[in-house]
Formats: structure tokens, sequence, C-alpha cells
């Protein structure tokens, strides 16, 4: 009901892990329970209001997806030499949040 693996809900209930916020807020709302912490009570309402915008999941991109997003800027390349037909290059690629939050 919670959404958890068994071995985290073991976890839990022998103290070892403490369940995150959204579990904690999940469990009151299912059971109508409330939460009691160093003399301090919680329920579901403590959480505050549930989210109208779901939050956006991440996207795994293709490698070519990828590609076209660097920038000039971000690319360090270096001949390392030639073999034969062949050039062997280097090639580093700077990350930036800005590239891959697409």
């Amino acid at each position: 009901m919670l959404g958890v693996k068994r071995q985290t809900m073991w976890l839990y209930v022998r103290e070892k892990v403490t369940p995150g916020g959204d579990i904690l807020k999940k469990a009151c709302q299912l059971w109508g329970i409330s939460i009691s912490r160093k003399g301090i009570e919680f329920s579901a309402g403590a959480f505050g209001p549930e989210r109208k915008t779901p939050i956006p999941q991440p996207k795994q991109m293709s490698l070519f997806e990828a590609l076209e997003l660097l920038r000039e800027a971000q690319l360090d390349t270096e001949v390392i030499g030639k073999s034969g037909e062949y050039f062997e290059l280097r090639i580093r690629i700077r990350s930036s949040t800005e590239v891959f939050s697409r």
C-alpha cells in the first residue's frame, strides 16, 4: 500500500531506517493515523497540500539526442596520433545541467 518493498518495510519496523516524508504522509492518509515524534504530533495535513502539477520524470535520451544538444564550448578534442588509415582522437565532454535537463 505504501509502494515500498518488503525489505524496506522491515527496515522501517525494526527502526533501522527512517521513512521519508512522502511515505509518512501516505501512511497517515491511508490509515488515518498521526505520528508523534519527540512530543510533537502530526498527521497527513502537516505535510502540506497535494501537488497539483506532477513532478517531472527524468527521460533517458538516446546518445544521438544528447550529442545534438552539445555546444562547442563543452567539447575538448585532441588528436592523439595516426594509426594506418585512422586518426586517434580524445574527446572530452564538459557536463552542463542546461544541456542534459531537457
